[in-house]
């Protein structure tokens, strides 16, 4: 489901001198971007070192403009992270490219991949990420599976594994997982229960434990204020190299791990750990997590950022480190935002439009230049077509009360045939029920509701929709 809601709320239009170009759905990595055209093509930009971008050597290194990677017309989905690129068929074949360090891919031996390769057939894979050595995934049945690099038990396969997995294999036997993440040594899975389990090295930090010599997925925790607490109640968590951003049911987010540049939201002088520390007390509608850099949005629609801000990734106008969260220009339009390993940013607004900021030596931006910015820069090359904008016959919605508390009314018109949805910060749908008439209203009780953020959704029989976001209090 969370895949689901990921491709139904992002569509990414290419704008070239000719035509344009959508993109169903976009995957930011390290220093290379790809995406599902309308077409379902694979195209990309940016770094094409040991072949991300599945080109022959030929192709220059640093891509600025978007190109087509594979023109096959049956692609639904791709992830990118570090120098390796997966991409997902129709067909429910996963395929991949790139550095495949250690056998990160998958793909059954290690070293570079200059073509996109078959790794596996029939699974329905919902997420993929992984570090510089290893790759983790979540599979639609819940299950987890790793490849890669295996030292300190960091792909959890227990004692006595292989210290490389050249083909990805199930993490335990378990399927009540809904969200996988990693460190640069370590994996992270969130439970449906709202607790994080993790496995491999420099874990104290992250778990509040050190080493464990089974070398499987094990419980978080931190030494709170009545004792060793355990690290619960979250719906998703997204990290990079030393920090983790987690979000809360009732929309919050938490941070813990590495304070080196304030990534924590902390002071400098904060140590860090695996306490999770509130960032603020508002409720947030995306976020993203770079090496050492945070980016989110907040339920109102304006863009904040903290932590390293080398290459001017933070967005602010400088390149200063900031360890308080710290808002982006003054808009109250951002929908999704994105936070490349490396220091690249980009963010959505729910106009369409994309803007890039930050490191773009490898052409990152794919706006044609190789020159970075401290401020975002709209990439008139590239859109996004959200739900709120129009293309077929578009419903209105309106949402009362907003917050809600015990009922929440929803009032429709220029409907035909439609179905309504709600769904959770997790992408669950949480309510459903279809309309026949040209207007009307729906009256739902949310008062049994867990507190959080939840998005409605109207979408008439041919196509045209319209989101909108309600927080139940």
């Amino acid at each position: 489901m969370v895949k689901y809601l990921k491709s139904l709320v992002l569509i990414i239009v290419v704008i070239s001198t000719s035509s344009a170009q959508c993109y169903k759905s976009i995957s930011v990595g390290a220093n290379h971007t790809l995406g599902v055209s309308q077409q379902n093509e694979l195209i990309g930009w940016g770094i094409n070192n040991a072949y991300s971008l599945g080109n022959s050597s030929t192709t220059p290194i640093s891509i600025n403009t978007p190109i087509v990677i594979n023109g096959t017309n049956t692609w639904i989905n791709t992830w990118c992270y570090g120098l390796n690129t997966f991409a997902l068929k129709n067909d429910n074949t996963l395929w991949g490219c790139g550095a495949n360090n250690l056998g990160s891919l998958g793909v059954g031996v290690s070293g570079n991949v200059q073509q996109l390769t078959l790794i596996t057939s029939g699974a329905v894979w919902t997420k993929i990420t992984g570090s510089a050595v290893h790759s983790v995934g979540l599979r639609s049945d819940g299950t987890i599976w790793g490849c890669g690099e295996n030292n300190n038990g960091r792909i959890g396969l227990g004692f006595g594994a292989p210290a490389q997995v050249l083909t990805f294999t199930q993490i335990g036997t378990a399927n009540h997982w809904i969200d996988v993440t990693v460190s640069g040594t370590a994996t992270f899975a969130l439970r449906n229960d709202g607790t994080i389990w993790g496995t491999g090295g420099s874990l104290t930090m992250f778990l509040g434990t050190g080493a464990d010599p089974s070398n499987t997925l094990r419980q978080g925790f931190y030494l709170g204020d009545n004792g060793i607490t355990p690290i619960d109640g979250l719906v998703k968590v997204k990290s990079s190299r030393d920090f983790i951003l987690g979000q809360k049911a009732d929309g919050t987010l938490v941070a813990w791990g590495g304070n080196e540049y304030g990534e924590l939201a902390m002071p400098l002088t904060y140590p860090g750990g695996s306490r999770p520390r509130p960032v603020g007390t508002d409720t947030w509608l995306d976020f993203a997590a770079g090496n050492n850099h945070a980016l989110a949005i907040k339920t109102n629609g304006t863009l904040w950022a903290w932590g390293r801000n080398h290459f001017g990734q933070l967005g602010l106008g400088h390149t200063d480190n900031v360890s308080t969260p710290t808002q982006v220009g003054t808009a109250n339009d951002w929908e999704k935002v994105y936070a490349a390993g490396n220091g690249t940013s980009l963010g959505v607004k729910t106009d369409g439009s994309i803007w890039v900021w930050g490191r773009n030596d490898y052409g990152q931006f794919g706006n044609g230049t190789t020159t970075q910015s401290n401020v975002p820069l709209q990439n008139s090359a590239i859109c996004l077509q959200t739900l709120s904008t129009p293309s077929y016959t578009k419903p209105t919605l309106s949402i009362a009360p907003n917050p809600a508390k015990e009922m929440l009314y929803i009032n429709y018109t220029n409907t035909l045939q439609a179905n309504i949805n709600i769904y959770d910060l997790q992408g669950r749908v949480v309510y459903q029920s279809s309309v026949i008439g040209f207007e009307g209203q729906v009256t739902i009780p949310v008062g049994q509701w867990q507190q959080g953020v939840y998005l409605v959704q109207i979408q008439n029989h041919d196509g045209g929709s319209v989101v909108e976001k309600v927080l139940v209090n």
